[in-house]
């Protein structure tokens, strides 16, 4: 699955694949997988950053960047209503 997630946020950020289309398919998924998934992510960047001399190191730099995106389209949407 994150490697799902992680595509499709790089093709919604390259513009390869229309935002709202992912954002209204994938927003609920996104967002409570990402969630969960989220303090294990942080962990395993800060781990990697301190092998590599203090450099950070982006895992799931494109499914986090689709779940803020997701998140912005609902705050939206919230707004509208």
């Amino acid at each position: 699955m994150s490697s799902v997630f992680e595509g499709l946020g790089y093709l919604m950020n390259s513009e390869f694949i229309d935002k709202d289309l992912v954002c209204g398919i994938l927003s609920e998924s996104t967002l409570m997988m990402w969630e969960k998934i989220k303090p294990m992510v942080e962990d395993a960047r800060k781990q990697l950053s301190q092998r590599k001399s203090g450099e950070y190191i982006s895992i799931f730099k494109w499914w986090e960047c689709l779940y803020n995106e997701v998140q912005k389209r609902e705050q939206q949407l919230a707004k509208i209503q």
